[in-house]
C-alpha cells in the first residue's frame, strides 16, 4: 500500500437507482484511499494536483515545482468563452505499471505542465474538447510542443450549446530541456464541430502562461 498509493475512483456509470437514471458521466476525480493515520497525514499536507491522468489513473507520482491558480483570463473564440483558470507544474516520477509509456524521456526527468482551462460554450451547436490540436509555443520560435491527450481526461468529449466544462491539456518536458525554457505561449483551439470540421474557422487564442 505505501508503494502504489492506491486511489478511489467512481466510473463512469454509477447511479443511486436500479434503472440507472441520471447516471454518472465521464471521468471521476480520484480520491486518495486513506488507510492509516500516518498516511493521513502525508496526504493532507500535499498539494492538491490538478485531476489529468497522471493524477487519477496511478501514472505517476508528482512533485510540486511551481504553480499559480486563480489567473482568470478571458478570451473569445468564437462564440466560446475560454478562461484560463490556472497552471501546475511538477516533477513526474512514472509508477512501474507505467514506465513503458514514457520510454521515449531521457534519463534527466519528466517534467509535466498541466493546464487548467474553463469552456463557456455560448453558441448553437456542441464543441468537441477530445481533439483540440492545441500547441505551446516555447520562446518564441525555440520549440513548439503538442498537448499530450494519453495523460489528459477523456471524457466529458464535448460541451454542450449552452453549457460549460473544463478543459486540462498536459504537455510534457525532458527535466534537462525544461531548465532552459522561458516563455510558454498557449496556443489554444481550434474547436471541432460533430461533424469533425474546424468551427468558428479554425481561429486559435493565445495565452502567455505564467512561468
Amino acid at each position: 500500500m505505501k508503494t502504489v498509493k492506491p486511489k478511489y475512483i467512481i466510473e463512469g456509470g454509477v447511479a443511486d437507482n436500479d434503472q440507472f437514471k441520471g447516471s454518472f458521466r465521464g471521468d471521476s476525480p480520484a480520491y486518495d484511499f486513506i488507510y492509516s493515520g500516518e498516511q493521513k497525514k502525508a496526504v493532507a499536507s500535499q498539494p492538491k494536483f490538478y485531476q489529468d491522468r497522471l493524477t487519477m489513473d496511478n501514472m505517476a507520482d508528482k512533485k510540486m515545482i511551481f504553480e499559480k491558480a486563480d489567473i482568470n483570463k478571458t478570451l473569445q473564440l468564437g462564440d466560446v468563452k475560454v478562461t484560463l483558470e490556472g497552471v501546475q507544474y511538477t516533477d513526474i516520477m512514472p509508477t512501474p505499471a507505467s514506465k513503458e509509456r514514457f520510454r521515449n524521456f531521457n534519463e534527466s526527468g519528466i517534467v509535466a505542465l498541466t493546464v487548467k482551462l474553463n469552456i463557456d460554450n455560448q453558441s448553437n451547436q456542441p464543441v468537441s474538447i477530445w481533439n483540440i490540436g492545441s500547441k505551446l509555443r516555447i520562446d518564441k520560435n525555440r520549440a513548439t510542443v503538442f498537448s499530450q491527450g494519453m495523460v489528459e481526461p477523456s471524457n466529458p468529449k464535448e460541451i454542450k450549446a449552452g453549457e460549460k466544462g473544463e478543459k486540462l491539456h498536459v504537455f510534457l518536458f525532458n527535466k534537462d530541456e525544461f531548465g532552459i525554457f522561458k516563455k510558454f505561449d498557449l496556443e489554444f483551439g481550434p474547436f471541432y464541430g460533430e461533424d469533425g470540421k474546424g468551427l468558428f474557422k479554425d481561429k486559435t487564442v493565445t495565452f502567455t502562461l505564467p512561468r
